[in-house]
């Protein structure tokens, strides 16, 4: 939980830098001091250093030059802090050694005084020493027969546990695999769709559209609404499987169908894609196009915003997929357990991460990341 934690106020600092990049200062305050939030809960003080750094810098950006001063100060403070820490851990440490070297010389001379001890008792006393000998080899066999008890126990807890460990994981792998399945099920009946529409559907329209073409005393708004109808056909097979994202990739295809939701929606969409085309895996492109699609229209029908904004941010060994919008917002936590279920799966099934961004009144950013090795191509 702890991981999910600082992997989430990692999540908010990268978001916040994009942001602090772009010139939008007051969005990328708002997300260091979420993320400062959460260092400072998890106790994670370097990291905190750098964020009041961070903010120290934000705020001069801006010209809040008080709040700028503020951090500043923290930052100077907990430096000091971080270097207190650090020296008391070095002490700690030297206490530790002296203690456990005093306990060794203290052990070592009871061991000697207890064999001067038994050498005398073995003169004088040799039948009590025989006794003596026997009673702990007893107490010997006791303790080792204890011992293998315990041993068994803990053999027998191991297994369960990793019994458990296995079942867990296999649920888990098979929860996978079942969404996977549905997914490539999704894909495969959305093509078997598109194929349908553009052959056969597309085909009748186009022949009827030949046999109008020459008939005579036609209404006149016929041709046109033919046209209309064959235009619809082949808009829903393109948005059912973009022949695009397969020749081209991801990015040309969230170009090709941006124009399409602007005109079905009324809404404005501002791309921020890579000039150059990313070279990634089939079953990655498709997922990252079907969680854009949800989001963009997630936020068409219930957000009611009047713009959209989709960037996609390759950086080496991640890519990264943000969504915002200037609709109503809301509040994350207080939302049904399905929400964005699809998203969330795809997500998983990526081995990315997700967050969610959002308040009443100040829209929704969704943030996805992949951690995936990216190839430009020019």
């Amino acid at each position: 939980m702890v991981g999910n934690r600082e992997q989430e106020s990692n999540t908010l600092m990268r978001g916040s830098n994009f942001f602090q990049e772009k010139g939008d200062f007051e969005k990328a305050i708002d997300l260091k001091l979420q993320a400062l939030e959460i260092s400072q809960a998890l106790d994670l003080n370097t990291y905190t250093f750098e964020l009041y750094k961070s903010l120290h810098r934000c705020y001069h950006q801006t010209g809040q030059l008080a709040q700028s001063y503020q951090y500043a100060l923290r930052a100077g403070e907990m430096e000091g802090y971080i270097l207190d820490e650090r020296r008391m851990r070095a002490f700690d440490e030297i206490e530790v050694k002296y203690q456990t070297a005093a306990r060794e010389k203290q052990l070592a001379l009871a061991e000697n005084e207890h064999l001067r001890q038994s050498k005398e008792l073995l003169k004088s006393r040799w039948a009590i020493a025989v006794l003596a000998l026997g009673l702990l080899l007893a107490a010997l066999a006791a303790r080792n027969l204890q011992q293998k008890k315990r041993f068994a126990q803990f053999v027998a807890i191991q297994n369960q546990t990793r019994h458990e460990s296995e079942l867990a994981q296999m649920r888990k792998e098979r929860e996978a695999a079942a969404m996977m399945s549905l997914f490539i099920g999704q894909e495969q009946e959305r093509r078997r769709i598109a194929n349908d529409l553009h052959d056969s559907l597309g085909g009748l329209l186009y022949a009827m559209q030949l046999q109008l073409a020459k008939a005579k005393d036609l209404p006149a708004d016929l041709p046109q609404t033919l046209e209309n109808a064959i235009a619809e056909n082949r808009r829903i097979s393109q948005n059912l499987l973009p022949a695009t994202l397969a020749r081209l990739g991801l990015c040309a295809a969230l170009r090709e169908w941006a124009p399409q939701f602007e005109e079905t929606h009324r809404l404005p969409v501002h791309l921020d894609l890579p000039e150059e085309a990313l070279t990634l895996p089939d079953e990655v492109s498709i997922s990252l196009f079907r969680i854009a699609q949800e989001l963009m229209n997630n936020a068409a029908r219930h957000a009611r915003a009047t713009e959209i904004s989709l960037h996609l941010l390759p950086d080496g060994n991640k890519l990264t997929l943000l969504v915002e919008d200037n609709g109503t917002g809301f509040d994350p936590d207080a939302q049904a357990p399905g929400f964005l279920k699809t998203v969330r799966s795809r997500t998983q099934l990526l081995g990315g991460s997700l967050h969610v961004d959002s308040q009443a009144g100040r829209g929704t950013t969704v943030i996805v990341e992949v951690a995936q090795e990216v190839k430009i191509t020019q």
